[in-house]
């Protein structure tokens, strides 16, 4: 009976395992944040085939970031638009942040959600490029509001970026189509391995 409870117990651990990495992936091109969990969405989708969903599990706001890691050409003084689908939980808000090559970073004015319609909504924003830059990294920053719970579970999908505006300029992987793939089955395995259950924690030991 012993034996049985620790490979129940043990299983268990396994598929906990398996469920929190395959909702743990980063899409192309952009990085999550320690207070994030991104994952491949396909169910709950504004375009396309997928979108990027985002556990939020703190209310640590500044540990709350989705960041584009490729940099967009600007010229300063140019007027620009920022805009994204979004559909987030009843209490979280979302909102546009702008690494700026010059070392300074700012945040739109208006925030995203929460979602009121109960269905994808766009968020828009405009500004001007601040002076001496001539390229910025996208960030979406999210911000729990009073109810919040974690972790609480928001969407996002198709962004975009104009400058100046009418001029489109491409955000790498801001349709969110483009994923990781998995990885492979390991071509070996560990030679010997225990396992041990006392009560809710299990102790994994294995030789490689």
């Amino acid at each position: 009976m012993k034996i049985f409870l620790s490979l129940h117990k043990l299983s268990f651990a396994f598929f906990l395992v398996f469920s929190i990495y395959a909702a743990g992936q980063v899409p192309s091109d952009w990085q999550d944040d320690s207070g994030i969990t991104t994952f491949k969405e396909s169910g709950q989708v504004h375009e396309g085939n997928f979108s990027c969903g985002i556990l939020v599990n703190t209310g640590t706001q500044a540990d709350c970031d989705l960041s584009n890691l490729v940099s967009i050409p600007v010229v300063a003084g140019e007027n620009f638009k920022i805009s994204f689908w979004y559909f987030t939980s009843q209490h979280v808000r979302l909102r546009a942040a702008f690494d700026w090559n010059d070392g300074n970073a700012t945040y739109s004015d208006n925030y995203a959600g929460p979602t009121a319609s109960g269905n994808w909504e766009e968020f828009v924003y405009e500004g001007f490029v601040p002076a001496d830059v001539t390229s910025v990294n996208l960030r979406i920053r999210c911000y729990d509001v009073s109810g919040f719970v974690a972790p609480e579970t928001q969407f996002v999908d198709l962004f975009s970026f104009e400058s100046p505006l009418g001029n489109v300029l491409t955000v790498t992987n801001g349709d969110f189509e483009s994923w990781p793939s998995s990885l492979p089955e390991p071509s070996n395995y560990p030679s010997n391995f225990e396992a041990s259950a006392l009560e809710q924690q299990i102790s994994l030991t294995w030789t490689d």
